[in-house]
């Protein structure tokens, strides 16, 4: 059996060296994962006024194409939007919801509806969105064309 040289002893990696790489991967990994639960988190309110856009547009589309009035009904004790087809958007409890029906804000509890009718006009809303990001986000849909777009508030 050959004895090992004073070179070979000295080749590879110590524990502590090991030890070392192994603690800076784990870091850089947990920030990773940190920063998009976080952008993820950013996008959350934005998302959900994507939604609630889509909800409202696709109702207007309904009411021009088949020729009956349509509607969407918010439910702000449940923090709910929802019509007759679409699945039910539901925001979490931490969002903050107010909603602005002709020149009344509403925050309490009430079933409020938005009506789209034939004619392409609408009852009109101004729905403002706050995430526990920061974020706010408003969907207006506009009355006279029942249009309905977001707009970031502020925290862009």
């Amino acid at each position: 059996m050959k004895r090992p040289s004073p070179e070979d002893r000295n080749a590879g990696f110590s524990l502590i060296e090991m030890v070392v790489v192994l603690a800076i991967t784990a870091l850089v990994f947990s920030i990773g994962t940190l920063s998009l639960t976080a952008l993820r988190r950013l996008k959350a309110t934005d998302q959900y006024a994507s939604e609630i856009t889509a909800l409202m547009n696709d109702a207007n589309a309904r009411a021009l194409n088949v020729g009956t009035e349509q509607s969407v009904t918010i439910d702000l004790q449940r923090k709910q939007f929802f019509d007759k087809i679409s699945p039910v958007i539901e925001l979490p409890a931490a969002f903050g919801l107010t909603v602005k029906l002709g020149k009344e804000t509403i925050t309490d509890t009430r079933l409020l509806q938005v009506y789209f009718l034939p004619d392409g006009t609408s009852s009109g809303v101004e729905i403002a969105l706050s995430g526990p990001d920061g974020r706010s986000v408003t969907v207006v849909t506009n009355w006279l064309t029942g249009l309905s777009q977001r707009s970031l508030s502020h925290g862009e």
